[in-house]
């Protein structure tokens, strides 16, 4: 495939590289990622390598695969985030390459030089893309595989069993990543099945469901054996399946789960912009008006809905739209098929190059300047407050640390150190849907098990149950408070409390 497609593969690497060089804070462009998730997601990876067992020593509830491409980011370089921006880079290219492939199914291949790159920049920019290395971002290769496959048997090509079997496999390598991120695998299989039920096709269409399954099962017999293999298969199922679907869940009836996610949908789409809100309604449109039967353009639409409500199910952080917005290379391929007059005559001049030029200088204007965390672009960490907290952590022999009531700060990523509890941080979750948890922190300070203790909240800071449970057992030896830019571009402040045991 590589011969046949080298020119084009090379462009979306191009592409990749130049637009992630500037918004991911993954590159090397920036001191490192800041992003909370993402320090968990690193440190759990780094722990993996070290013999720290994820779910058993090191809990979070994401994926085992996502925690594999952390651990392989760490073995490429442990101090820095390059590994993971060689990943990205990566993913975003094949994510690119299907992209392109999509595009070729329904309008000239030249167009290509133009959408990508836009296609490129527009996610890249976009608040859901956060500062990069999300589980969204690594799960878009796989998606956009995927989709290019079923509007390929849409518009009447039919699948092959390898392509059945690679789909499936990709369904269950995004299974182990992100648990609900997988709806739109359970729409592809079972609509291509009612298709062949509906075509009276009954061998192939059990046949294709069986090699889908199966496939798409390998992934999780193989985290099961190896979590058995390590006895951390009953962690596995607790972190992952139990407090996903519970802890995370909500106890709210099922019709309004559904309409909360199709509104919540919506709004997140127009916190971001109007103008994205505009390429939705095209997208819906331009399934509207493919030349293929209606049954397929009905399917093609629940497959939509269907994966929005998942997605929106339990939570709704903004930056799970970022797993739509493959979707809307459909509003490119509309605009510019309507375009299509103009293009063609603009392909065949000298003129074509010059534009193309000036497009990409612009699109990387975009990217240089688009993106909320290009404040942090070329600092170091010594030019932050927080470079105090990590010369006390670093000038001690013992650099146990415990995020206590917050997230995963990055310090362990900071001061190339990892977590000595299970809870070395606390999720996003209420102490009665979680008591563990609490009670694991606080027996950890109770019995000075780490030598430094981490708090971000004021309002822990100042809770008299909180001082009297640190009061005799650690002292506070840093307070300061960190300016930072957020994803959304505005200035905020982060106090931080830095304690360290009394021995």
């Amino acid at each position: 495939m590589f011969k046949k497609n080298y020119k084009m593969i090379l462009f979306c690497f191009s592409i990749s590289l130049i637009v992630l060089m500037f918004v991911s804070a993954n590159s090397p462009l920036y001191p490192m990622n800041f992003a909370q998730d993402i320090n968990a997601y690193f440190t759990v990876g780094k722990g993996w390598i070290n013999g720290l067992i994820p779910y058993l020593d090191l809990f979070d509830q994401k994926g085992p695969v996502l925690y594999l491409i952390y651990a392989i980011g760490a073995l490429i370089s442990s101090t820095s985030f390059i590994g993971i921006f060689i990943l990205e880079v990566v993913s975003f290219t094949i994510f690119l390459f299907y992209m392109h492939k999509i595009v070729n199914l329904f309008i000239d291949y030249k167009n290509n030089y133009l959408i990508l790159p836009i296609f490129a920049v527009f996610i890249g920019i976009s608040y859901p893309f956060s500062s990069g290395g999300t589980a969204e971002e690594f799960i878009l290769p796989f998606l956009a595989f995927s989709l290019y496959y079923l509007c390929s048997y849409f518009i009447g090509n039919e699948l092959t069993k390898k392509q059945y079997f690679i789909n499936g496999l990709f369904a269950g390598i995004v299974f182990m990543i992100k648990l609900n991120l997988a709806t739109f695998w359970a729409c592809f299989i079972l609509f291509i099945f009612i298709d062949l039920i509906m075509k009276k096709e009954m061998k192939s269409a059990f046949q294709n469901a069986l090699i889908f399954v199966l496939a798409m099962l390998i992934p999780f017999i193989i985290f099961n054996i190896y979590f058995l293999a390590t006895r951390a298969l009953s962690d596995f199922y607790d972190a992952y399946f139990y407090f996903n679907i519970f802890a995370y869940g909500s106890d709210a009836p099922l019709i309004t789960k559904i309409e909360n996610a199709l509104n919540c949908f919506m709004t997140r789409s127009a916190t971001l912009n109007w103008f994205v809100v505009f390429f939705w309604f095209l997208t819906f449109s331009f399934i509207r008006t493919l030349n293929i039967a209606r049954k397929y353009k009905i399917m093609f639409y629940m497959a939509l809905i269907f994966t929005i409500i998942l997605v929106y199910f339990s939570s709704n952080y903004e930056y799970y739209l970022l797993v739509l917005m493959p979707f809307l290379i459909f509003a490119f391929i509309d605009i510019f098929r309507f375009l299509k007059k103009y293009l063609n005559k603009l392909f065949t001049t000298k003129l074509f190059i010059v534009l193309l030029i000036v497009l990409y200088i612009v699109l990387g204007c975009l990217a240089y300047k688009g993106t909320n965390y290009k404040p942090a672009r070329f600092t170091k960490l010594e030019d932050y407050e927080t470079y105090k907290i990590i010369e006390e952590i670093n000038s001690s022999e013992d650099k146990s640390l415990l995020n206590y009531r917050c997230l995963d700060t990055g310090f362990y990523f900071m001061t190339n150190s990892l977590p000595t509890e299970k809870y070395f941080f606390k999720l996003n979750v209420n102490e009665e849907d979680f008591p563990e948890l609490f009670e694991s922190q606080r027996n950890c300070i109770k019995e000075k098990c780490v030598n430094y203790v981490l708090i971000l909240n004021p309002n822990v800071e100042n809770n008299p149950e909180e001082q009297k449970l640190l009061a005799g057992n650690y002292e506070k030896v840093i307070e300061i408070t960190e300016k930072f830019v957020d994803t959304k571009g505005n200035m905020r402040e982060l106090p931080l409390y830095l304690y360290k045991r009394i021995d």
